[in-house]
């Protein structure tokens, strides 16, 4: 659990800074999948927990594409 919080927690800190170098300001961060729910408190900034992101997002787009 530490390596992969680890992990995530430096590729969360890495894409941070590219957003910024970017000039974004308002950047939001989401976590989803299985382990999420265990990681995402411990990381810094800790992400909005949504746990059905993925089946929310395949609902959305059968719905673009089927209406």
């Amino acid at each position: 659990m530490i390596g992969f919080t680890g992990m995530v927690q430096a590729l969360l800190d890495a894409t941070l800074r590219e957003l910024r170098q970017r000039g974004e300001t308002d950047i939001r961060i989401y976590s989803t999948g299985g382990t999420a729910a265990f990681i995402s408190p411990r990381l810094n900034p800790s992400p909005h927990y949504v746990p059905d992101l993925t089946l929310r997002g395949l609902a959305a787009a059968f719905r673009l594409n089927h209406a």
